[in-house]
């Protein structure tokens, strides 16, 4: 299977809060790993792919916007889902930049420090 992602992924241990439109409910997840196009994460709820789903993060500055579900796996009694980033105003697409810069810097080695 050819990986087609064109962004690096960054591992992350970020809250995560989705919602649904029409549903009251705001549904806690974990982000496992995260990109300037999408994300990874565990939670106790099923999501069904193709829906579109909103989404909030507890990064330094926090990110919101819309995602689509791409696929959602059982785990036991979690769920893992991937979703495609789909909509973020400028002032969050700014704030999802500034937050894999940061990883970004946190994730080179020391070779390249020197």
């Amino acid at each position: 299977m050819i990986d087609k992602r064109v962004f690096d992924r960054y591992r992350v241990n970020f809250k995560c809060y989705l919602a649904f439109p029409n549903d009251v409910r705001i549904y806690e997840a974990q982000l496992l790993d995260l990109s300037l196009t999408g994300m990874r994460l565990v939670t106790d709820a099923p999501l069904m792919p193709e829906k579109i789903v909103n989404f909030s993060f507890t990064s330094d500055p926090p990110v919101k916007g819309k995602a689509r579900v791409a696929w959602c796996h059982q785990r036991g009694k979690e769920y893992v889902a991937g979703l495609e980033i789909v909509e973020l105003t400028d002032r969050f697409r700014e704030a999802l930049q500034k937050v894999i810069n940061d990883l970004t810097l946190q994730n080179l080695t020391d070779s390249y420090c020197r």
